[in-house]
């Protein structure tokens, strides 16, 4: 029962389009710091850190929808 419980929430947190979007803007100043020139170890772990949400985002959206309902979405 638990485990059921900790899948629902993980979905509900990733198919948040908020949190989603915050993550996509914190990719883009990352992005934007790294192509400035400013590199480091906290850098380089957000941007991995960014990447690996952006992985499970999709494997929860492809599990919830679908292979055709997650690309059919533009935002995907």
């Amino acid at each position: 029962m638990r485990k059921i419980f900790i899948i629902h929430k993980i979905k509900k947190l990733f198919l948040n389009e908020k949190l989603i979007l915050v993550i996509i803007i914190l990719n883009a100043i990352i992005l934007f710091l790294q192509e400035s020139g400013f590199n480091g170890n906290i850098i380089t772990i957000l941007d991995i850190c960014c990447s690996t949400i952006f992985i499970i985002e999709m494997g929860v959206k492809l599990a919830e929808f679908g292979f055709k309902g997650y690309w059919s979405s533009g935002w995907n």
